[in-house]
């Protein structure tokens, strides 16, 4: 019996508290950016893909290419889409899962993404809703390539949604 009160107080002692997800107000503080996927080839290859937006609705696309140099360019989303989309990121739980997806294992052609050409590109995306701030990296985001779970594609399908809804 000790032996066991010993084992669960040392499992128990790792885990990890969740903080509790956040109520979404009009002044709760949203952040959210998807940098890079995709990838690195064609004739004038893109070397930075970020798309922001920001606690107000504010939309910053910054892209850049080998030979044309870089973009800037910036729209707005109303502050309740920003509100909606925090509430479907923390609805697919977002903050749950991974910090990291990577190849599966023994995937050899995914491994191969990584460094043949063109290269894939890792997707990052970073959330920050509240007090709770997130990053998950995404080493070649492709279907089937990199373990990734669906709600993950999801969010980046809805951020993607609203970034190109933007006016």
């Amino acid at each position: 019996m000790r032996r066991l009160s010993l084992i669960l107080i040392l499992v128990v002692g790792c885990l990890k508290p969740t903080p509790p997800l956040p109520t979404i107000t009009k002044d709760t503080f949203i952040e959210i950016s998807l940098t890079g996927g995709g990838i690195y080839g064609g004739i004038n290859p893109t070397i930075e893909n970020i798309k922001e937006i920001k606690n107000k609705g504010e939309v910053l696309l910054s892209s850049a290419a080998l030979y044309t140099g870089s973009q800037k360019d910036s729209k707005k989303i109303s502050r309740a889409r920003v509100e909606n989309l925090a509430g479907y990121i923390i609805g697919h739980d977002f903050f749950k899962m991974k910090d990291v997806y990577d190849c599966k294992p023994r995937d050899k052609n995914c491994e191969l993404r990584k460094t043949g050409y063109p290269p894939a590109v890792p997707l990052v995306i970073s959330v920050t809703i509240g007090n709770l701030s997130k990053t998950i990296t995404v080493t070649v985001f492709e279907k089937g390539a990199a373990d990734y779970p669906e709600d993950l594609e999801a969010i980046v399908n809805k951020i993607n949604e609203a970034v190109n809804q933007a006016q």
